[in-house]
């Protein structure tokens, strides 16, 4: 009981510090999650509804590596999507439901935007860049990303066309 109020006394005096879910313990409590505390759990990392709401895409090392998996929101067998050992992160499905887009943390800690079809056939890396590339997000017909480049001396917001790979600056401030 003791870990379980410190963790709600500490989470309620810091208004920055923002829960991401809720354990319920064997007795009953509740203890929010904070996300540097499911960031270094093992197992499921991060996750994503598909936009028909019937399956959840996540990351996961359940395969011994970070990878992509898709399972039924039904539950039931998931699909790994991914299978090039990198560690992942912030997968987003795409509007229309044919594509995830995550981080991939390359040698050396930098990410790049990387997008995997939802049926698990095609991976393709859509922002090889020596910045370190995050936070993607889809435009609402799906055809573009938008995501943060930081190159340590100023961070853009850049989006990519997915089929052409054309690259285009909507924002930039010194770092």
């Amino acid at each position: 009981h003791s870990v379980r109020a410190v963790r709600q006394q500490s989470s309620r005096h810091d208004p920055h510090r923002i829960g991401v879910g809720v354990l319920v313990t064997q007795e009953g409590g509740r203890v929010p999650l904070l996300p540097d505390q499911v960031a270094f759990t093992p197992g499921i990392h991060e996750f994503t509804w598909s936009p028909d709401s019937k399956s959840i895409a996540y990351v996961s090392t359940q395969s011994g590596q970070s990878e992509i998996w898709v399972v039924s929101a039904a539950g039931g067998q998931p699909q790994r999507l991914t299978s090039n050992g990198l560690p992942k992160k912030q997968p987003h499905w795409s509007g229309d439901g044919k594509w995830i887009a995550y981080v991939a943390i390359q040698p050396g800690g930098l990410g790049d935007i990387e997008m995997v079809a939802a049926e698990g056939d095609n991976t393709i890396n859509l922002t090889e860049s020596a910045s370190d590339d995050r936070n993607p997000a889809w435009a609402p017909d799906s055809h573009t990303l938008a995501f943060t480049a930081n190159d340590r001396v100023r961070t853009r917001i850049l989006t990519v066309d997915v089929e052409t790979r054309t690259l285009v600056e909507i924002a930039e401030e010194n770092a």
